[in-house]
């Protein structure tokens, strides 16, 4: 418990989580603002939240108007990105 508390906390590597519990998905926005679009993160529950780890060019990411469900969350862009997710 000591080693994982003690400045070894991560969110793991591209393609899976280490010790938070979160998956990393990666896609490009639409390219109309405020465009509904659904990613599949198969957590088994429905998610907390998500945080943009990478972006390219600089995007704001919310919530869609379709609520998260065990396989999949719906968010919404303010512009076109490739983007990467942590959704936890």
């Amino acid at each position: 418990l000591a080693v994982i508390i003690n400045g070894r906390i991560s969110f793991g590597a591209d393609s899976g989580s280490d010790n938070i519990d979160g998956v990393w998905l990666g896609t490009t926005t639409p390219a109309i603002p405020g465009t509904d679009f659904t990613l599949t993160h198969n957590l088994g529950r429905i998610p907390v939240g998500y945080i943009l780890m990478r972006c390219n060019p600089g995007v704001n990411l919310y919530d869609g108007t379709v609520a998260s469900t065990t396989t999949q969350i719906t968010l919404r862009a303010d512009t076109t990105s490739a983007i990467i997710v942590f959704v936890i």
